[in-house]
């Protein structure tokens, strides 16, 4: 496919009056199965408050799991959407062609 399932993930920290607050997102990734045929993914993203002394490495690690979880869901998802709308639409191309020759 070409395409990389893994998507670009950042993080976000910012300070608040009783900590941090922590944002992980994933961008919006296009894939494209076949020429002319994309499909999109993304963005997916998570916030957290973590009080003063937390580990925020440790948070951080497991925000980046949860988040690359939900946009592989996402994209199972997706993808199965696509392969249906392709096959539906290679269906209807059969039926007219079959409709036509006769």
């Amino acid at each position: 496919m070409g395409d990389k399932l893994e998507p670009r993930v950042k993080a976000k920290v910012m300070q608040t009056a009783t900590g941090v607050r922590l944002r992980v997102e994933t961008g919006r990734v296009t894939f494209t199965p076949v020429a002319y045929n994309t499909f999109e993914v993304g963005s997916v993203s998570i916030e957290l408050d973590l009080p003063s002394g937390a580990d925020v490495g440790e948070a951080l690690a497991e925000m980046d799991e949860v988040v690359s979880g939900h946009f592989g869901k996402a994209y199972a998802r997706r993808l199965d959407s696509y392969l249906k709308a392709l096959r539906y639409n290679d269906k209807k191309l059969r039926e007219d062609r079959e409709a036509h020759r006769g």
